[in-house]
């Protein structure tokens, strides 16, 4: 029953979720077109990895990692297109800044995952990303958001799919980049 509820939580919170809730909880930031750019970008491109590895059958043999490396991949291109998109339709700051701080995360997983063989979590990234921008953005209510980000590491823990270090690495990865990047934008 533990493991049924784990797996339930796992993908009750992918990170695809935790974007598209936040850019329906800012719709200050993503109003109109932009909202819809925000989805595909931050969401749906993202999850196009697990059908593509499915349908093709070398991809899917190898499993899981061949999933991570292509979600990392399309996660990366994602954000690409949308901090790209946000400079050539002169978005708001705050979405560009939304943007890069995904690109910064997904970078920083990628360099971390595949050159340096540390795996940050991308599930504890792409939720903690999120809340910290809702709390920075929207106030202390949404510091119950971390409570998302608790059951990642108990689903997480409970399923062997991350060690501690990994999940606290990933979850770092976007609270550094917004550090970095919010002054300087």
């Amino acid at each position: 029953m533990k493991k049924k509820l784990a797996k339930f939580v796992r993908v009750a919170t992918i990170p695809p979720i935790a974007a598209v809730m936040m850019i329906l909880l800012l719709p200050e930031i993503f109003a109109g077109a932009a909202r819809w750019r925000a989805i595909f970008f931050l969401a749906v491109l993202p999850m196009l990895a697990y059908p593509v590895c499915w349908v093709i059958p070398p991809l899917r043999r190898r499993g899981r990692e061949a999933e991570r490396t292509l979600a990392v991949v399309f996660s990366l291109l994602g954000y690409l297109g949308g901090a790209a998109c946000a400079v050539l339709l002169d978005e708001p700051r705050d979405v560009l800044l939304i943007y890069l701080v995904y690109l910064a995360s997904g970078a920083l997983i990628a360099v971390f995952s595949f050159l340096l063989r540390v795996k940050g979590s991308g599930h504890a990234s792409g939720v903690a990303g999120p809340v910290v921008m809702m709390v920075i953005r929207q106030g202390p209510v949404f510091l119950s958001g971390f409570a998302a980000l608790a059951l990642v590491f108990w689903s997480s823990l409970t399923l062997g799919r991350h060690t501690w270090l990994q999940l606290v690495l990933g979850s770092m990865f976007p609270i550094v980049s917004m550090a970095i990047l919010m002054p300087v934008l």
